[in-house]
């Protein structure tokens, strides 16, 4: 997904993104806005307290024999993300921004890195085996920033944080 691309939500949370995002650009004056569309943080997510140990694990399974892949980023890295982008002139900023690392992350590669168990279940025909946004305009905006794709590494960096929490 691009930032350019038309929104199309599936559900009122989804829809209520988008009218949030349409009521800030619509307000926007001089000092123009930017929307951050951002990705799962791995650590305050779905998977948070499965990954934590607070509950199970299952994964949907698709015909691949593989989960479900997601956008994710790093608590540390989105930190990283947020200091680069306040640091940047206002009038390059654009009006809306993915945040991500790049690529995407197969869920059970989180809960292996993790050292947590888990098991599949049959994916639903209306399951989404991918959702994944283009970060190609954030690399743009920040090319010093090396963001981490590797699932033990997002793991540390969640748990590097628990621990000062």
């Amino acid at each position: 997904m691009t930032e350019s691309a038309p929104l199309k939500p599936i559900n009122p949370y989804g829809q209520a993104k988008c009218d949030m995002e349409a009521a800030v650009l619509s307000e926007a004056g001089p000092c123009a806005e930017t929307c951050v569309r951002l990705a799962n943080v791995v650590g305050a997510d779905s998977l948070a307290g499965p990954l934590c140990g607070l509950a199970d694990i299952c994964l949907d399974q698709f015909s691949d024999g593989h989960g479900p892949r997601r956008s994710y980023i790093g608590a540390v890295d989105l930190l990283r993300v947020f200091v680069g982008l306040v640091q940047r002139p206002a009038d390059l900023l654009p009006s809306s921004l993915n945040v991500a690392a790049p690529g995407s992350i197969a869920m059970e590669d989180l809960a292996t890195a993790a050292e947590r168990p888990f098991h599949w279940t049959t994916a639903p025909d209306t399951a989404v085996q991918e959702v994944s946004m283009d970060v190609s305009r954030m690399r743009q905006l920040l090319p010093e920033l090396k963001l981490s794709s590797d699932a033990k590494t997002l793991i540390a960096q969640m748990q590097q944080l628990e621990a000062v929490a």
